[in-house]
């Protein structure tokens, strides 16, 4: 089993994903979609959202997942801007896109809805499917290198455009064993996948990383305060052993939950629990640790990188760490000219690895980009330590306060307002 549907209680074995996704990818051909081309998908989490994942990479089609939540001019710059050739859709987010913006771009809208045929009406295309069938002599991966492209990432911008990041199938793929490796994941862990399909949470951490490392994974809807309240349901009824979480469903969570399920369920099943994506606080870890009575492995790394460094079971973990560097990764603290700090001084945190991005896609002339890299190393805009190759994030260097000519780091700040019992959240 690689897939438990918890949405629409269905099971998918890894064969069945090849057989299914092979059918999907097949027919993506036929409607004129080729290696290389691109296509954006605006889908809520669904095994037909992971099959059509997996059509696209079997033929070698560029994704770029849109989270339905964008606004609709969020939506239409990464349209515009990434020049796909087709928007997939579903039921429930095709309200989402102005089909006189895309008939204005010629760009069709594909939709998956459970119907008896596929029709095509204007720049609609409908296709089901449970319906379809394999077209040709199809085969997965037939002319694609893992050197080709896989997947394009808009980051969420705040005073600027998202940068779309484009990442090569190797990079997934080697990453994800270099980061199994450090944690020992494998065929015997079982992951529930509560984050977007949309964001690389949802979409790499847990869904392609254990797909490459063998593992299986509880597909549900994406997380909100009410699915806290019976957060462990399907937790238990499926057997999940691993937990990927965020900083703010632990904090949900410890403020929540109020039964004794999960804690009962996590001190003799969950083999362990990783966080990333946000600064996690040393009072929130420790505070979920006690609780849950398992150890909180928390890791480090950016949409450009994939992951950096990782803590796990093979090192003691130490206090506002976020582990050690991963195999295939070098890093560097430096100071505001670019030059290197000595070990224990605090810097930016700049990185050199073989899981880099392959570049920014369609910059024209927007030469500000180019400051993120010195030679081939990547500026990561935050700030750390580095002691004997533990890597400690204090914070962001834009973030960063500057005192009569010291830097003063927030999240140490944060960090003590965390130790204050009334304080929940910083």
């Amino acid at each position: 089993i690689f897939l438990i549907d918890d949405i629409n209680h269905n099971k998918l074995t890894f064969r069945e994903i090849e057989i299914e996704s092979s059918k999907i990818a097949s027919n993506l051909i036929d409607l004129g979609l080729r290696q290389g081309d691109k296509v954006g998908i605006i889908m809520e989490n669904s095994a037909s959202l992971v099959k059509l994942y997996f059509a696209c990479l079997f033929c070698g089609i560029v994704v770029i997942p849109i989270n339905h939540n964008m606004s609709s001019q969020e939506i239409e710059h990464i349209i515009n801007h990434s020049k796909m050739k087709f928007v997939f859709v579903d039921t429930t987010t095709n309200s989402k896109i102005n089909n006189n913006f895309l008939n204005s771009k010629k760009i069709s809208k594909l939709l998956i809805k459970k119907s008896d045929k596929s029709i095509i009406e204007s720049n609609l295309i409908v296709l089901n499917f449970d319906k379809i069938s394999l077209i040709g002599n199809f085969k997965p991966f037939q002319n694609i290198s893992s050197n080709d492209d896989m997947i394009i990432i808009y980051t969420s911008g705040t005073t600027a455009k998202p940068k779309a990041v484009i990442h090569k199938i190797s990079d997934i793929v080697k990453n994800a064993l270099v980061f199994g490796k450090e944690l020992e994941i494998g065929k015997d862990n079982r992951f529930y996948n509560i984050l977007s399909l949309s964001y690389l949470g949802g979409y790499y951490n847990l869904l392609l990383l254990p797909f490459v490392l063998g593992s299986s994974v509880v597909l549900t809807n994406t997380f909100n305060p009410k699915s806290a309240l019976n957060f462990w349901e399907s937790i238990i009824k499926h057997n999940v052993n691993t937990l990927w979480l965020v900083p703010s469903i632990m904090s949900i969570l410890m403020e929540i939950d109020r039964s004794a399920d999960g804690e009962n369920y996590c001190k003799n099943n969950i083999k362990k629990i990783l966080t990333g994506t946000a600064p996690l606080s040393i009072q929130l870890r420790k505070e979920f640790e006690k609780k849950y009575d398992v150890k909180v492995f928390e890791n480090y790394g950016l949409s450009e990188t994939f992951f950096i460094s990782t803590n796990s079971q093979k090192h003691p973990v130490k206090d506002g760490s976020v582990g050690k560097i991963l195999e295939g990764v070098k890093i560097k603290i430096v100071d505001k000219y670019g030059k290197e700090v000595e070990e224990g001084n605090e810097g930016e945190v700049i990185v050199k690895t073989i899981f880099l991005m392959k570049g920014y896609y369609n910059l024209g002339n927007n030469n500000k980009l180019k400051k993120f890299f010195t030679h081939d190393w990547f500026k990561t805009g935050d700030i750390g330590i580095l002691k004997k190759s533990t890597l400690y994030i204090t914070g962001r260097k834009k973030d960063m306060i500057i005192r009569g000519g010291v830097n003063i780091s927030p999240v140490s700040i944060e960090n003590i307002f965390y130790k204050h019992p009334k304080a929940i959240e910083c």
